[in-house]
Formats: C-alpha cells, sequence, structure tokens
C-alpha cells in the first residue's frame, strides 16, 4: 500500500484525481451523491455507495494527504437510503429494519470496503500506534468513559451479557472514529480549520436537502400533513418524517450541527452572507421536523455565533449588518407568527397551539423515564444497572436499544454506569471546558461548540448515544484539540 501512495512517476490521471479530491469540489460532490443515495431504495444508493466506496479506496490507496477522508467519513452514514415499503415509511428508529436482507448485506459489505483499507493504511504507517503512545487533552478521559461503559452494570442484578454487547457497540463507534480521525487530523498539513468547519457544514446541507426531498414526496403523497376533523386546522404527521439512519427527532438534531461551524466561517472567510443562510436553512429545517431540543440548542448557539461574528473577527462590520437584518426578521417574523395563530383566538387556545407544538403532554412520559433511571441508579450506585436496563418495561420496548434509554445522559451514564460512569463522563467533559477556556481562543470554542451542541441536546435524549453522532462528536473534539495544540505551541 505504502508503495503505491509514494508510487514515483505516476500517471498524470491519478495526479489529476488526487488533486480534485483535495479541493474543495470533491466533499460538495461527495454530499451530492450522499443525496441521492439517501432518498433511494438500493436500487440506487447501492450503486451510489459503491462509487462512494471507489472513491474512497482511490483516497486511500493513492493520496497522500489524509485530509481527503475528513469529509467521507462525516457524511458516508447518511448514504443509506431505505427500502420499507419501497420509499419512505413510518419507522421506530431501527436501522435495520428499514432495509431489505439483500441491501443491508450490500451496505455491510461496502462498509468494510470503505474502512478496513483506511485502517490498514494506517497500521501499516505507525500512525495506529501513534494514537495510544500520543497522550493529549482527550485521551485519558476518553479511556476512563470506555471503560465506564465496558463495565456498565458489572455487579447488577440486571447485568445480562448483551450488556456488555451494548457497552462494546456504543464504544465501538467512539473508538473507531477517533482512531482514525486523530490519525487524519494529526497528520495532515493541510486540514485547516476552516475546511473541517466547510466538510461539516457541507454534510448538514446534505442533510437539510434529503429533509426537504422526504417532506416534498410525503406532501406530493399526502402523508405530510393531517387536518385535525375537529378544529379544521393542519397538523404535521412528524412520525413519517424518517430515513433509514434516523426519525425526526434525530434528522433535526443533526442538521444543527453546522451551526458553529457555520458562523466560524461567517466570522473569518469570505463571503460571510453563504454561511448566515446555511446557519438558518440548518435551524429551519429542526423546525421543519419539529425537533424540540434542536430548536432550543440550536437557536442559543446560532445566537452566539452571531454575536461572535458580529463583534470578533475580520468579518465584524459587514456581519453586524447581517445580524441587524437577521433581528429584525426575526422580530417581524414572531410578530406576523403572534398575530396570525392569535388572530381568532382567546389566549388559553393559542397557548394550547404551543403546548401542541411543543408536545409539552409526553413530559409526563420523560418524567417516568427519569424516574425509573434514577431507581436503577439507587438499586446499582457503582456500576450501574447496564446497558440492557431501560426507561420502559420488556413489552413496552419498541424494538431498538435507543427508544429504551432514559433520554438524558445524565441519568442514563447514571443507571447504566453509576457513579464510575458519572465519574468518567464528569472527566471527560471537563477536559473539553479545559480546552475551551484555558488560553481561550473565540475560534477554538466555536469549533467545540459542536460537541458541546451533542451534550447539550442529550439532556433530553439520546444523541450522544448514535453513530452518525459521535463520528462529528469526536472529529471537533479532534480538530479543536489541534487548535489547542498550536496555541500551545503559538502556531496559531
Amino acid at each position: 500500500m505504502e508503495c503505491l501512495i509514494r508510487l514515483k512517476n505516476r500517471p498524470k490521471f491519478i495526479d489529476a484525481i488526487e488533486n480534485f479530491q483535495l479541493s474543495w469540489a470533491y466533499p460538495v460532490l461527495f454530499a451530492i451523491l450522499c443525496t441521492i443515495s439517501g432518498v433511494s431504495n438500493k436500487y440506487v444508493y447501492l450503486p451510489v455507495i459503491s462509487i462512494l466506496a471507489l472513491m474512497v479506496l482511490f483516497s486511500v490507496l493513492f493520496v497522500r494527504d489524509k485530509k481527503v477522508v475528513f469529509a467521507p467519513a462525516l457524511m458516508i452514514y447518511f448514504s443509506m437510503g431505505i427500502d420499507t415499503h419501497g420509499a419512505f415509511a413510518k419507522t421506530n428508529g431501527e436501522v435495520a429494519s428499514s432495509f431489505d436482507t439483500d441491501g443491508l448485506v450490500g451496505i455491510c459489505i461496502l462498509g468494510v470496503i470503505v474502512v478496513a483499507p483506511f485502517v490498514l493504511r494506517i497500521i501499516l504507517d505507525g500512525s495506529f500506534m501513534r494514537v495510544f503512545k500520543e497522550k493529549n487533552a482527550l485521551s485519558l478521559g476518553m479511556f476512563f468513559l470506555n471503560i465506564a461503559i465496558l463495565l456498565g452494570g458489572l455487579i447488577s442484578d440486571h447485568w445480562t451479557p448483551s450488556s456488555f454487547l451494548y457497552g462494546i457497540f456504543i464504544v465501538a463507534g467512539l473508538d473507531l472514529f477517533y482512531i482514525i480521525l486523530s490519525t487524519v487530523v494529526k497528520d495532515s498539513k493541510t486540514l485547516t480549520f476552516s475546511y473541517a468547519c466547510r466538510a461539516l457544514v457541507v454534510t448538514c446541507l446534505m442533510i437539510c436537502a434529503q429533509t426537504l426531498f422526504l417532506a416534498l414526496y410525503l406532501h406530493h403523497n399526502g402523508m405530510l400533513i393531517r387536518i385535525d376533523e375537529w378544529t379544521g386546522r393542519w397538523i404535521l404527521q412528524r412520525e413519517y418524517l424518517a430515513m433509514s439512519w434516523g426519525i425526526s427527532t434525530v434528522i433535526g438534531a443533526t442538521a444543527v450541527l453546522g451551526i458553529p461551524a457555520a458562523m466560524y466561517l461567517a466570522k473569518n472567510e469570505r463571503f460571510p452572507i453563504i454561511y448566515y443562510v446555511s446557519a438558518l436553512i440548518m435551524l429551519g429545517t429542526a423546525f421543519l421536523v419539529n425537533t424540540r431540543s434542536a430548536m432550543l440548542v440550536g437557536t442559543l448557539f446560532l445566537a452566539v455565533g452571531v454575536f461572535a461574528a458580529s463583534f470578533f473577527g475580520k468579518n465584524k462590520r459587514v456581519n453586524l449588518i447581517f445580524s441587524a437584518c437577521l433581528l429584525g426578521i426575526a422580530v417581524l417574523g414572531s410578530v406576523a407568527v403572534l398575530v396570525y395563530y392569535t388572530r381568532d383566538t382567546s389566549i388559553e387556545e393559542t397557548w394550547l397551539r404551543i403546548y401542541k407544538f411543543m408536545r409539552l403532554d409526553s413530559i409526563n412520559d420523560r418524567l417516568y423515564i427519569f424516574k425509573v433511571g434514577l431507581r436503577d441508579f439507587i438499586s446499582s450506585p457503582i456500576f450501574g444497572a447496564g446497558w440492557d436496563k431501560g426507561g420502559n418495561s420488556i413489552d413496552q420496548r419498541a424494538g431498538n436499544f435507543y427508544s429504551n434509554m432514559y433520554h438524558c445522559i445524565i441519568i442514563q451514564m447514571a443507571a447504566s454506569t453509576g457513579i464510575v460512569g458519572i465519574s468518567a463522563m464528569i472527566f471527560h467533559v471537563k477536559d473539553i471546558f479545559t480546552m475551551t477556556f484555558k488560553r481561550f481562543s473565540l475560534d477554538r470554542a466555536l469549533l467545540l461548540s459542536v460537541p458541546l451542541m451533542i451534550l447539550a441536546m442529550s439532556l433530553v435524549d439520546n444523541f450522544f448515544f448514535y453513530l452518525n453522532f459521535q463520528i462529528i462528536y469526536v472529529a471537533f473534539l479532534l480538530v479543536a484539540q489541534k487548535h489547542f495544540d498550536l496555541t500551545k505551541n503559538k502556531t496559531v
């Protein structure tokens, strides 16, 4: 493999493809193909993912700069289409159930083709072992977190072998991409912070495009909106907003993760209006699919990003104008919506509509799950009750691992891993805040806002444990860590 990477007198077409893959056009092309694949059935997604796999394989064999893997690593998960009922359907969030058997087998094979060669490359060039030898601001916390997750439920009566398998499943995603992306971020000399942010912005816009296509498809088939027979008002059927890689809640939460990256670019790069609009599209997608945590956390981090871009950085003057316009549009839009929804209703009915829109009637169900989690923690306070024990009884489980979780990362770690797990998570989060405030940099704070958004939204859901969130989580922890190390060496 090394002889192919360092091949002298390479044919010109190989150099041309390498230069293309290292350019900004490559992530855009990858995202377009992922968009097409992600909204299609096996007759489309299998050929498209095959093309994507060949592109990654070329990168592994011939491209010298590992930066080329960064954008595909963020995007490839979202290329999975869906076979259920031939298109889109009401799902329970179980990924495997979205595919026909041959489609699932094909995806698994192509996944190995994508991942295995790069793992082999980093083993052969020695960068795999360097990840374990080099100490950094994150390594110790990640190590403790891994151990705590694997030990979950160790001495509990609820512990089963499947609990240990669930623990392996959780850490596998974190560790695999932590190792892969560590080598990418450390070894690449051309992976800039702007490139990483652009890759995430394109990834999230790709998710928004898939969601818009899904919404238009559902609307065309009369499945997006239902008219309430009692009130005559429309109701969004968000349960149909589901793709193979996530239901509506997951879609909205993933879409907003690019907001801090977009505001980083608005602060530092040319044409900041592009990134303002991108951030609004991401937040708008969260509102479209009615993901409460994404709406609230996304709005908060957008406000932080707008402040940073308006008063700091080389674009602060023009960004201040954009921000003022954005604030004006937000105020006028809010007033218009308020007037529209209160023009013929009482205050009580208006509150009822807000109550329904925010789905506040589900709070009691969530509180019940929290109580069960706290009860499980009290029953096994040291190592927790394990990962097989969840918030629902066996007959109430929706058939997948994630729906049975406690829907709060604090309660989840306490109930599943006990004091050991909570301590490990605190240690890990402490490392993140250390990187944020030690030798403080606003740019690094924006980079770290991406994993912090995942943690914040995980206070009311399970996002931290999903593979697609874990990829983005470790990617921007590592990018921020590189910024932290360069600041330490006074090179940025």
